[in-house]
C-alpha cells in the first residue's frame, strides 16, 4: 500500500519490521523500488531474498532494475 502511494520508506520500514515475508511482500517492495526509480535498493533487495521464494513477477521487477541501471550507465558514457 505504501509502495503504491509513494510512500517507498514507509513500505521499507514495514517490510523490515515483518517477522516473515512472503512472496507478495518481496515482490512489492522490490517493484516499489522500481518504479520509484531506486534500481540500485530494487536489485540490493533481491539479492537478500531467497532465490526459491521469487516468482515471475519478482524476476520481472529485478531484471527491470537491473535494465534501468545499465541504462543510466550508457547515458553517462554518451554524454561524458
Amino acid at each position: 500500500m505504501y509502495a503504491k502511494c509513494g510512500k517507498i520508506d514507509y513500505a521499507r520500514q514495514v517490510l523490515d519490521k515483518m517477522s516473515e515475508r512472503n512472496v507478495m511482500s518481496w515482490s512489492t517492495m522490490i517493484s516499489g523500488y522500481d518504479q520509484a526509480g531506486r534500481a540500485l535498493n530494487a536489485v540490493e533487495l533481491f539479492s537478500q531474498m531467497k532465490v526459491e521464494q521469487a516468482n515471475e513477477f519478482v524476476f520481472d521487477s529485478a531484471v527491470s532494475a537491473c535494465a534501468s541501471m545499465l541504462a543510466v550507465d550508457v547515458r553517462k558514457r554518451i554524454h561524458s
